[in-house]
C-alpha cells in the first residue's frame, strides 16, 4: 500500500469523511449566499460517516475530538477548535495516506463501496429453507472464502433443541455431535440467538485452497431426525500465497495513522472484496459498536444477502427504513428487500420494493441506481 500525492481532480471536489468522533462536535454546512446578504448556516450535530464538503465548518469544543479521511487521502484529526472550515490547507496538514483510501470510506448511493461489482445474483434463486425455525443455520463460515485454517463455527440456535451435529465434508473431514446442554449460545445477530464452538481439535487444519462443504444439524428429541439445511455451505481456504497477500494487506492497515473505526472499515472493505464474507460481516458488527451508521447497516444486509441469510438481511434492512437515514440510503435498503422478495419468488412484493428504490435514487439525482431499479421492476421483480 504505496503513498501517493492527492489526485488533481480529488482536490477540485474537495471532501472528507468523518469516521471519528469524540462528545459534541456539530458541523455547520456552507451553502450559496442568500438574497440580500449572507447566510448564517445552523450547526448541526455530527455524525459517524457524514460526508463533509469544501467550506463546512466544523466545531470541536474542548474535550471534544474528530478526525476524518479528506478526498486528497489525508488523515486529519481535530480537537479544541471553532468553525473550522475544511479546505485543502487542513487537509494537506494532514498524514498521507495510501492512494483509494478515501473511496473505500466515503459512503456512496447509500452504502459502503466494499460490496459494490461483488454482490452479483446467481440466475439460480434458493428455497426458503432459512425460514424454517427447526432448521439450525450455518452463519459462519457460510459460502465464503476463509483466512482462517481453523474457523470458529457459529449457527442459528433451535428452540428445545437437543443435540447438535457439526459436520464437514470434503478434505479434513469431521463430525462432532454435542449435546445441547454442552454448547454456547447467547449473543444475538438480529433475532436470531447464536451458538458457536471452536473449530475442533482433533480435526486437521483445512487444506488451501480446496472446498469443503460444512453443516449443522439439530434433533429435537430422542426418536426425532436430525435435521439440516438441504445443501452444506461451500467453504473455501485462501492459497497460501493469497492468504499471505491479505495479511500483508492487513498488516499494512494496522500501521495507518488511523482511529480504531476507521481501520475496521477498511479491514471490513479488503474482506469483502477479497470474497472473505464471513470475516467481513464480523467486521462491520464491529463496525456499528463505533457508531450507528446505516450506511454500514444496508451494507451489512447486502453481505447476510449475499451468503443466504435472508432473514438477518431483511430484518436489517428494515431497522434501515425504520429508522432516521437518507434517501439513498432508504432506497439502497428498498432495493435490498426487492432482492429478497425476488429471491423467494415473490414478484409482485419484489417489484414493489424495486420501484420505490428507484423513485428514491431518482429523486436524489442517482441515475444509475434508478435504471437498474427500474429495470428490475418493469420485467416483474427479476434482475438482470
Amino acid at each position: 500500500m504505496a503513498f501517493g500525492v492527492a489526485d488533481p481532480a480529488q482536490s477540485a471536489e474537495l471532501t472528507a469523511v468523518l469516521t471519528q468522533l469524540q462528545g459534541n462536535v456539530t458541523i455547520a454546512e456552507a451553502g450559496p449566499p442568500r438574497r440580500g446578504g449572507a447566510i448564517f448556516p445552523v450547526p448541526r450535530p455530527a455524525r459517524f460517516l457524514q460526508v463533509v464538503g469544501r467550506g463546512d465548518k466544523v466545531n470541536v469544543p474542548a474535550g471534544a475530538g474528530a478526525g476524518f479521511v479528506c478526498s486528497m487521502d489525508r488523515w486529519v484529526e481535530l480537537s479544541g477548535v471553532k468553525d473550522q472550515p475544511l479546505s485543502e490547507s487542513l487537509c494537506l496538514a494532514g498524514k498521507p495516506l495510501p492512494p483509494g483510501t478515501y473511496r473505500r470510506l466515503a459512503p456512496a448511493a447509500g452504502k459502503m463501496i466494499s460490496l459494490k461489482g461483488v454482490l452479483v445474483f446467481e440466475g439460480e434463486t434458493r428455497g426458503d429453507e432459512d425460514e424454517d425455525f427447526a432448521i439450525p443455520l450455518v452463519l459462519s463460515p457460510r459460502r465464503t472464502a476463509v483466512l482462517d485454517p481453523r474457523p470458529k463455527i457459529l449457527w442459528t440456535q433451535v428452540a428445545d433443541a437437543t443435540e447438535y451435529a457439526i459436520e464437514l465434508s470434503g478434505p479434513g473431514r469431521f463430525l462432532i455431535r454435542l449435546d445441547a446442554g454442552q454448547v454456547a449460545c447467547g449473543e444475538r445477530w438480529g433475532d436470531a440467538v447464536v451458538c458457536s464452538m471452536p473449530y475442533p481439535d482433533s480435526a486437521p487444519d483445512l487444506p488451501p485452497g480446496t472446498l469443503s462443504f460444512l453443516s449443522v444439524g439439530a434433533r429435537r428429541g430422542l426418536a426425532a431426525p436430525l435435521r439440516a439445511e438441504a445443501r452444506p455451505n461451500r467453504i473455501q481456504r485462501l492459497s497460501l500465497d493469497k492468504a499471505e497477500e491479505v495479511r500483508t494487506r492487513l498488516e499494512s492497515l494496522r500501521n495507518l495513522p488511523l482511529d480504531d473505526a476507521t481501520r475496521g472499515l477498511l479491514e471490513a472493505d479488503l474482506y469483502a472484496h477479497e470474497g472473505l464474507f464471513a470475516d467481513a460481516i464480523l467486521a462491520y458488527r464491529k463496525a456499528l459498536s463505533h457508531g450507528d451508521a446505516p450506511e454500514i447497516r444496508v451494507t451489512l444486509g447486502d453481505a447476510y444477502l449475499k451468503i443466504g441469510l435472508l432473514r438477518l438481511a431483511a430484518r436489517t434492512y428494515q431497522e434501515v427504513l425504520d429508522g432516521t437515514s437518507g434517501l439513498a440510503i432508504q432506497a439502497s435498503a428498498e432495493l435490498g428487500l426487492g432482492r429478497i422478495e425476488h429471491i423467494r419468488r415473490s414478484s409482485e412484493r419484489a417489484a414493489c420494493h424495486f420501484r420505490k428504490a428507484r423513485d428514491l435514487y431518482l429523486s436524489v439525482g442517482l441515475k444509475e441506481e434508478a435504471a437498474a431499479a427500474d429495470r428490475a421492476a418493469r420485467i416483474g421483480g427479476g434482475l438482470r
